[in-house]
């Protein structure tokens, strides 16, 4: 399911436009238009959802109270991954905006990032904010030519960045393991995999399950 949302479907996108012989540089640019038109999108339904507490039958957070209430899913189950899907639209037209457009078009890809930042925030994604944070700086780092300045940026987004690790460590380390179960069941189940519902059954003969 997962592997069917995140690689499948972008690849079959890639394969159609070269089998109609559209060329890399039309193909960054239909992108940047498929991009645009998914980020109003869904955009527009996170913020419906945000102010109106309603919420897709298939989404974990339809019927939800308190604080949930307010978060947004869009067309996702949970507000995690729509957060991150989100934002990856965002950062395509921001990096595309700045690369092959004239400078007055560069508020394209601004706006593309500001208009996720409120759903960033109110689902508590920190992967989105802190990538969209790392954006903005390598983009301003670009134009500033003092390197003591740029080193001085350097030292405090990794200070930043250890304060944010020290303070989330609770949420990073059981994902650490399990990115970690991950790479280490490439070897147990090479080539063939471990079959249908295999993999659970794999999870729970581990000592750290």
């Amino acid at each position: 399911k997962e592997a069917l949302k995140f690689l499948t479907i972008p690849v079959l996108v890639i394969a159609l436009l070269r089998v109609m012989l559209v060329s890399p540089r039309e193909m960054l640019t239909v992108f940047f238009y498929i991009c645009i038109g998914y980020l109003v999108a869904m955009a527009a339904m996170g913020y419906a959802e945000h102010f109106t507490g309603w919420h897709m039958p298939t989404s974990a957070l339809y019927l939800a109270d308190g604080e949930a209430k307010f978060q947004a899913s869009g067309i996702s189950y949970n507000p995690n991954d729509y957060s991150v899907l989100l934002i990856m639209a965002a950062l395509y037209i921001f990096a595309y905006s700045l690369h092959f457009m004239d400078i007055r078009r560069h508020i394209i890809g601004y706006a593309a990032i500001v208009a996720c930042l409120p759903i960033m925030l109110w689902n508590d994604c920190r992967t989105g904010l802190g990538v969209s944070a790392l954006a903005l700086i390598w983009h301003f780092m670009t134009k500033i030519k003092r390197r003591n300045i740029k080193t001085a940026i350097i030292i405090c987004t990794l200070v930043a960045i250890g304060i944010a690790v020290v303070t989330n460590w609770c949420i990073i380390s059981p994902r650490l393991q399990i990115y970690g179960t991950a790479f280490v069941s490439l070897y147990d189940s090479y080539g063939i995999g471990f079959g249908i519902n295999g993999d659970k059954l794999y999870l729970s003969e581990l000592n750290n399950y």
